[in-house]
């Protein structure tokens, strides 16, 4: 499990209320939230104790990843998580969770596996 304390010499915020996203529809979230010393940009640690992704759950994003590598567009995958499931993502978010999530994925997928680890017997 992800620690949920801050990077060292970042600056704390207070809590910052955020809407989150998921299967389910959406929530309100406060927790801590911290600057990354020397970015323009900030974090908070329990987003990855949570799963969050970009503001979704991780059975969202990963919803989300599929619906965005099954469809040709990601307006249709827009569309078709609206029409089934009832979830108002846009298209462009879709690209981001997908951006986000995808690099690590297919890293994960090309990963090199010990030897004797590979496909297990056809019975």
């Amino acid at each position: 499990m992800p620690a949920i304390s801050p990077k060292p010499g970042s600056v704390a915020r207070a809590g910052k209320p955020s809407g989150e996203q998921g299967i389910f529809g959406h929530f309100q979230l406060e927790r801590d939230y911290y600057d990354h010393a020397g970015k323009e940009q900030g974090y908070s640690p329990a987003d990855a104790a949570l799963g969050l992704e970009v503001g979704y759950t991780r059975a969202l994003a990963k919803l989300i990843c599929l619906e965005g590598a099954d469809d040709p567009t990601y307006l249709k995958a827009e569309r078709h998580l609206a029409q089934t499931g009832g979830m108002t993502v846009s298209a462009r978010q879709i690209q981001r969770v997908v951006q986000r999530v995808g690099g690590s994925a297919q890293r994960w997928q090309e990963r090199e596996r010990p030897p004797g680890q590979g496909d297990a017997p056809v019975l």
